[in-house]
């Protein structure tokens, strides 16, 4: 089954896989699924036809660098956001 990942998350089996919004979860665990949906992490089943898979959508992605939480959003990578790189 494919879910639509609605909120960024670390893989519970791969901690190095970082799912993206926007990004296709694949799973045949029906409690797994269920599970993503209820934490709000993703919706329920997407269409098969026009979506495209996290290896496709983030091809030559690095891993995050450790300067960050785990999980974590990095502000400096946020446009308008107060803390980080600021753009002239």
């Amino acid at each position: 089954m494919k879910l639509r990942v609605l909120r960024q998350f670390r893989d519970k089996d791969n901690h190095e896989k970082i799912y993206k919004p926007g990004d296709v979860f694949e799973t045949q665990d029906e409690s797994r699924a269920n599970d993503l949906v209820a934490r709000g992490l993703a919706t329920s089943p997407v269409p098969s036809q026009g979506w495209r898979t996290v290896a496709e959508q983030h091809p030559a992605e690095e891993e995050p660098s450790s300067g960050t939480a785990e999980g974590a959003e990095d502000p400096a990578e946020k446009p308008g956001s107060k803390g980080g790189k600021k753009n002239k």
